[in-house]
């Protein structure tokens, strides 16, 4: 990534993100973090021929945690990229070094229930679909979804059987880079919808609701800064036949405030 003329930077650019699992920690585990590549520079979307990017950007990952390639694999990522319908995105490629081998890809973009149930189809998910279909149904009961995006994980003999769903409503859908800025009430509608959910604690929803903050100044010695509080998105995990867990990904960004 840092060399130049790089092939993958064309792609990802110069960030490597990581994500850190806080619960196991406090076992005292030296596990190794999550590593996720994201196509920022060159977005891989849908029918559009990207095959080469992808496989790019799975060799990079695979070969920075020591794992030898292997074909099976790259070829069953290359095919779920092959099935995504037009307007859908490649948004993550990710991998856990201290979990089973398999690779986490995040496709965001699909605009209906029929066109997310047709991927999973195409690409052998061996879940349940109709499983699927009840939950998306359930909170557009509750809520005007836009788009859906899902997390699956790939491995030598194929997808997995665990999906993460990533419904965006109405009021959070954009298509500005910056999309993860939202405003102080634009996750109420969806939070909401979550409350009915029985899998969910009344207490955690609340103090998740609490978390999201007006930007707060902070004084230092080497001056202004600024403090960010938000959420950033939230998986809906599907497994089995049910709803079994719903995850919040939330940020803290503390920036050096500008002077005019």
């Amino acid at each position: 990534m840092e060399a130049e003329n790089s092939p993958l930077r064309d792609i990802v650019g110069r960030k490597l993100m990581l994500e850190y699992d806080i619960g196991s920690a406090q076992n005292g585990d030296a596990s190794f973090p999550g590593m996720f590549l994201r196509p920022g520079e060159r977005p891989i979307v849908g029918a559009a021929g990207q095959a080469n990017d992808v496989g790019a950007v799975v060799d990079a990952l695979v070969s920075c945690v020591g794992w030898e390639i292997n074909e099976a694999q790259r070829e069953n990522v290359e095919r779920a990229y092959l099935a995504q319908p037009e307007d859908t995105r490649m948004d993550s490629f990710g991998v856990f070094p201290s979990r089973s081998r398999e690779i986490r890809l995040a496709i965001m973009g699909f605009k209906s229930q029929k066109d997310l149930g047709s991927y999973l189809e195409n690409t052998g998910w061996p879940g349940r679909i109709p499983a699927v279909d009840s939950v998306i149904s359930r909170f557009r009961e509750r809520v005007p979804i836009i788009r859906t995006g899902v997390n699956i994980d790939v491995g030598e003999q194929g997808l997995g059987p665990t999906l993460g769903l990533t419904l965006i409503v109405k009021q959070r859908y954009t298509k500005d880079s910056r999309y993860w800025l939202d405003g102080l009430t634009d996750w109420d509608p969806f939070l909401d919808a979550l409350s009915h959910e029985d899998i969910v604690v009344p207490e955690k929803l609340a103090a998740l609701a609490g978390w999201v903050s007006k930007p707060t100044p902070l004084f230092a010695k080497s001056g202004r800064f600024v403090l960010l509080r938000g959420i950033h998105h939230i998986k809906l995990v599907v497994s089995g036949n049910r709803l079994q867990k719903a995850k919040a990904y939330v940020f803290m960004v503390l920036s050096g405030a500008v002077s005019f």
